[in-house]
């Protein structure tokens, strides 16, 4: 018999959301679970844009213009944040979208809430 976590997570993105050429800039993308079960094998990513270079991350793997991060397990009611310090490249102008993801192994009766987008613009 196996027995399948269901649980539902959802992420955030929040932080700076206009910013100047050359300039650093703090994004913030939040993991919750509002359960009713334990999440599993869950992968939180971050899609950058090629206007930014990563300056620091919390715990990421970095994979061309993805930040990847893993963790195991996160309880019901649980919160994790990861905080990433991008840089904008000199001469960059209008304006660009920053995506956050989470999956699981665990069955997700709301998938919608898995997906954040922050837009981000150049001045």
């Amino acid at each position: 018999l196996e027995f399948t976590f269901v649980t539902d997570l959802g992420v955030y993105l929040a932080g700076d959301e206009t910013a100047h050429a050359g300039e650093e800039i703090y994004e913030r993308v939040e993991v919750w679970n509002k359960g009713p079960e334990p999440a599993q094998n869950i992968v939180t990513t971050l899609k950058l844009p090629s206007q930014v270079t990563v300056v620091s991350d919390s715990r990421a793997t970095e994979e061309g213009a993805l930040l990847t991060w893993r963790l195991p397990s996160l309880a019901y009611n649980q919160v994790i944040g990861y905080q990433v310090m991008l840089r904008l490249r000199p001469n960059v102008r209008g304006q660009t979208v920053l995506i956050a993801t989470v999956m699981s192994s665990s069955k997700d009766p709301r998938p919608a809430n898995n997906r954040a987008k922050l837009a981000l613009r150049f001045t």
